[in-house]
């Protein structure tokens, strides 16, 4: 599975999105979850011949991103919605329940407040998240969470939620959103941030077992140093399933 704040804003957006569209193509992931997918993005996404694999969130035959929000599964979607989130910036979280095999998951796609002092709302909109997602069988949670690793929003992950990356590769730093490799993060961050681990993947299962996980979008596109895929840096994880099977997630 691939989660990946893709940077909204135009700027760049031909050679971005073309750097995107290869990137998520040879990821070949079974879930796709985005974050401020804006209009560009989305139009040249579908215009993939690859997405046909993939069912999106939509309701009504309407594509739904709220707040930039979008997700694509080669499972099947059984439903998909979204609830708003405490704050003032208009967050949101979008939710999908995927069938895969015999196993039902629901997904979570956030982008949470970005405020470098937004500690207390952060907290909140996390806890609409996890009740949203505390019935489900298996729950994943994936994108910006706009917080580092050892700030105090990481007291509020629910203890049966898995970071992967922490598992998989603890005491790798794991930025992505690194001022020091990536020159559109240095040119968007706020004064005073430092390089962070904000974009995750949580896990709650005990049938799922994490396999590995990648960092994608980490070098700069040909012959223009000063331009990346987006300003975060994409990540990649792939889970092994009952029977140990192995899913290019």
């Amino acid at each position: 599975m691939v989660t990946y704040n893709v940077f909204g804003d135009p700027s760049g957006a031909s050679e971005r999105a073309s750097a995107l569209m290869a990137e998520l193509e040879e990821a070949d992931a079974d879930i796709l979850a985005f974050q401020e997918a804006s209009s560009w993005f989305l139009d040249r996404l579908h215009r993939q011949p690859w997405v046909s694999a993939y069912a999106g969130t939509a309701i009504g035959g309407e594509r739904l991103s709220p707040s930039g929000l979008y997700l694509l599964s080669k499972y099947p979607i059984e439903g998909c919605g979204v609830i708003d989130l405490p704050g003032d910036e208009g967050r949101a979280v979008l939710y999908a329940d995927i069938r895969v095999h015999d196993i039902s998951v629901r997904a979570a796609v956030i982008h949470l407040a970005a405020d470098l002092d937004g500690r207390k709302i952060r907290a909140e909109q996390l806890q609409v998240v996890f009740d949203l997602l505390r019935d489900a069988d298996h729950g994943l949670l994936l994108g910006d969470f706009n917080f580092g690793d050892r700030e105090p929003e990481d007291w509020s992950l629910e203890a049966p939620y898995r970071d992967l990356w922490a598992e998989l590769r603890p005491g790798e730093a794991g930025y992505t959103f690194d001022l020091a490799n990536n020159t559109m993060a240095q040119n968007n961050a706020f004064a005073c941030e430092r390089s962070r681990r904000l974009d995750r993947i949580l896990l709650r299962s005990e049938e799922w077992r994490e396999a590995s996980i990648t960092l994608m979008g980490d070098r700069a596109l040909a012959g223009s140093p000063a331009l990346f895929a987006s300003d975060h840096f994409g990540v990649i994880a792939d889970l092994v399933l009952p029977g140990g099977w192995v899913a290019q997630q």
